[in-house]
């Protein structure tokens, strides 16, 4: 496929994106498994035409394989241990399981993670396919903190409202626990890190990309990562199953990049999420 074609179609496949988010955050035309494959399908399919014109396909397979081993063994390791990331257990809304995790878990490990190691490398202006000297830890701890930050809007959504895992003790992140957090930062770090040393050790690197098409891409991963916000945030905004307080405790965490409210008052916040709330139990 020539680079004017998979440009076209990378945007379409955004734009498709986008639009099946709002329609599943308004309406839920179909179940939760089937809702979570759908997204998984348009990430994993923007990737593979994004991640094809940056690296070999060999190179882009090591990804997918590190992502896949890396993300079932810390999962499956927290589920019986409690760690990294605390006790907890998915229920049967996402479908068949390898061992005690879904099998939709690793690739949308694999789409996230592509995305935030794209936008990783814009923030650091790394411009090429191969790492040098500090890029090789960099890069993967700039994309570790990305894929953090869009968990915090991903996670009490996905446990607290739709009930795809239920986490055993709670937490006070919107019924997550902190240490879910931690525990992704050593995940996707420990994915990155893999990646970055394999691709520093190549000896002759992919086609360099020209600054021109990176910029163009930061704004296609960037449109993705905020796709994914903004339907977590719509997901919330509709459910309407979280204390008042939880707002205003976690307002300073997340204001600054979930699109929560940023110049009203504390009471605007309250009169908002409390009218909500007094309006759902009234129903």
């Amino acid at each position: 496929m020539n680079k004017a074609l998979s440009n076209t179609v990378i945007w379409f496949l955004v734009a498709g994106y986008f639009l099946w988010v709002l329609a599943d955050s308004f309406f839920h035309p179909a179940a939760t498994g089937v809702s979570a494959t759908v997204n998984v399908f348009f990430v994993i399919a923007i990737v593979t035409l994004h991640g094809l014109r940056r690296y070999s396909l060999k190179e882009f397979l090591i990804f997918f394989v590190i992502a896949f081993i890396v993300s079932n063994f810390y999962e499956n390791l927290s589920i019986l241990t409690g760690f990294p990331f605390g006790h907890y257990h998915y229920t049967e809304a996402l479908g068949p399981k390898l061992f005690l995790v879904p099998l939709l878990i690793a690739p949308a490990y694999f789409g996230c993670g592509y995305l935030a190691w794209s936008l990783a490398h814009v923030f650091v202006g790394v411009f090429g396919s191969k790492l040098r000297a500090e890029q090789i830890w960099r890069v993967p701890l700039v994309a570790a903190f990305v894929m953090v930050m869009w968990d915090l809007t991903m996670d009490p959504i996905a446990a607290t409202v739709q009930k795809q895992w239920i986490w055993h003790d709670g937490g006070s992140y919107f019924g997550v626990p902190f240490v879910n957090y931690l525990g992704w930062l050593l995940c996707v770090y420990t994915i990155f890190q893999l990646f970055a040393i394999y691709i520093s050790r190549q000896i002759v690197a992919s086609e360099q990309a020209e600054p021109s098409w990176y910029d163009r891409s930061s704004v296609l991963v960037s449109s993705c990562g905020r796709i994914r916000d903004y339907g977590s945030y719509l997901g919330a905004t509709r459910a309407d199953r979280w204390e008042c307080r939880d707002h205003r405790r976690n307002r300073p965490a997340v204001a600054g990049h979930a699109d929560l409210p940023k110049h009203g008052t504390d009471r605007d916040l309250h009169d908002g999420v409390c009218g909500a709330s007094q309006r759902s139990s009234d129903r």
